[in-house]
């Protein structure tokens, strides 16, 4: 059996290092703000994915999968790009979307992204919060 980006993802996220905690600032702080902030509510509303999907590609950044946070009234769900196709395609996200929307899953939905240190030391304001 393989292991999914996601599954990694995740177990990674249980006791994150610098680069994990430096990816949480930049979704909160470069892929949710903007000109128009995308509303975070324990998650992303449904209706928000596409936008937060166009950044995520402006940025390079891979969405490995999608869950529903477990403090939702909606049932538990993940799903991720493997699910959908072999090799990472950023359009997977409509597969997901009609999934949650058949099932009526409306909000609460948490992205697991993968986001290239590169990326992260280009655009990140880790350095300037954590030089003190």
């Amino acid at each position: 059996m393989k292991i999914t980006a996601m599954a990694n993802k995740k177990i990674a996220q249980i006791f994150p290092g610098e680069h994990e905690l430096r990816e949480r600032v930049f979704l909160h702080d470069i892929l949710l703000a903007g000109r128009t902030p995308i509303h975070w509510q324990l998650g992303l509303h449904l209706s928000d994915i596409p936008r937060f999907v166009e950044r995520c590609i402006a940025f390079d950044v891979q969405i490995l999968g999608f869950e529903v946070h477990p403090d939702s009234p909606f049932p538990l769900l993940e799903t991720c790009f493997e699910d959908v196709t072999s090799d990472y395609d950023p359009e997977w996200y409509l597969t997901a979307m009609k999934i949650y929307f058949n099932l009526g899953i409306t909000h609460m939905i948490i992205p697991v992204i993968d986001v290239d240190k590169k990326t992260l030391n280009k655009y990140s304001l880790w350095n300037e919060r954590h030089d003190n």
